[in-house]
């Protein structure tokens, strides 16, 4: 009689396991696996929504990328866009030239954060407006980042919380069984939970 008890809690822990694994994989997964279908479609959708709001969001990142280093090539002297990083796309947003830039870098000591004209890394704004109007592009461009974590992280979420319902209702599901042992006759009694 023991020995059944415990493997019947072996098999409910690791019905429960799978059907959690099933849902942290893909949500929605465990939970169809469980019969309840309508609460793996919330899961489905949702997966589904913030999955498509990534890629957007993606393309989003790229276009305000794009446009920041575009605006800045024609606006501050860019001569080649290519292989610059995004602090360098920074510091422009910064100083009105290369040469307050390097300025400033030597007073704070930074010697190895100058930069060189001959290397492609000279700019000069041509206009303060276009200084000004580069630093919104720059800041939708920070934004559209962020908002791509955020997808992310809803991604996670969802994942996560469909984890724990798939948990959650597995645990409903099975059933429980406990053995209670009496007198000295060792008679067993068994008791069934269904929730």
């Amino acid at each position: 009689m023991i020995g059944l008890m415990a493997m019947n809690v072996t098999f409910a822990q690791s019905f429960s396991k799978s059907q959690t694994l099933k849902s942290l994989i893909v949500p929605g997964w465990g939970q169809r696996s469980l019969g309840e279908l309508r609460r793996g479609e919330y899961f489905v959708t949702a997966e589904v929504f913030t999955i498509l709001s990534a890629v957007m969001l993606n393309m989003q990142v790229k276009h305000n990328y794009e446009a920041m280093s575009l605006f800045a090539v024609q606006n501050a002297g860019i001569v080649n866009p290519n292989g610059k990083t995004e602090r360098f796309y920074d510091d422009i947003g910064n100083y009105t030239n290369m040469s307050s830039y390097n300025e400033d870098a030597l007073r704070r000591r930074q010697y190895f954060d100058l930069y060189s004209e001959p290397l492609g890394f000279g700019w000069s704004w041509n206009y303060v407006e276009n200084e000004t109007n580069y630093k919104r592009i720059k800041a939708d461009y920070y934004q559209s980042k962020r908002n791509l974590s955020y997808a992310f992280g809803a991604i996670a979420l969802n994942h996560v919380l469909s984890g724990v319902d798939a948990l959650l209702l597995s645990k409903t599901k099975v059933q429980l069984h406990s053995v209670s042992l009496l007198s000295h006759n060792l008679k067993g009694i068994q008791i069934s939970f269904t929730f």
